[in-house]
C-alpha cells in the first residue's frame, strides 16, 4: 500500500518535527496487468504466506508471492483440467493451514460438481474429487 511519507526533522531546540501527511495515495498501483480479479469478487484465500484468488477473465487460480503474481494452475500444469469444465462461475476456493492444502471447488463438468486439491508445501496437484 502507497502512503504519503512522513519525514521527522528537528527543530532549533532539538525537538522532533514531523512533516507529511501519512495518508493513502490517491493513485493505483498494479502488482500485475495480466492477472486479477473481477470488482467486489470474492473467491480470494491466503496461507501462511501467499495470497491465492481466482481469475474468471483467464480461468486460472493465481498466487502472490514476493509481491509477484504467477499462474498457480499453469505452474502445476492444470490449466488443461480447468480448462474442461463447463462451469467456473462460482468457484470455493479455501485454504487448509493444518494440511496446506488449497480447496477449488464447485466446477461444474455436465451435471457433476468437482474439486481439485492442491498441497501448497510440495506445490503438486494431489487430488481430484467428484462432489
Amino acid at each position: 500500500m502507497s502512503i504519503n511519507e512522513r519525514s521527522i526533522v528537528k527543530d532549533n531546540n532539538d525537538n522532533d518535527i514531523q512533516l507529511g501527511q501519512g495518508t493513502l495515495l490517491k493513485r493505483i498501483d498494479y502488482l500485475d496487468t495480466k492477472y486479477g480479479m473481477r470488482k467486489d469478487d470474492m473467491c480470494i484465500t491466503d496461507s501462511e504466506n501467499r495470497l491465492f484468488w481466482f481469475d474468471y477473465y483467464n480461468n486460472c487460480i493465481c498466487t502472490l508471492n514476493d509481491n509477484s503474481v504467477t499462474n498457480y494452475s499453469d505452474s502445476l500444469s492444470v490449466t488443461n483440467i480447468l480448462n474442461m469444465y463447463d462451469d467456473l462461475h462460482l468457484p470455493k476456493i479455501l485454504y487448509d493451514k493444518t494440511n496446506n492444502e488449497l480447496y477449488f471447488g464447485n466446477i461444474r463438468k455436465d451435471s457433476d460438481l468437482y474439486s481439485i486439491i492442491f498441497n501448497t508445501k510440495y506445490n503438486i496437484a494431489t487430488s481430484l474429487y467428484n462432489d
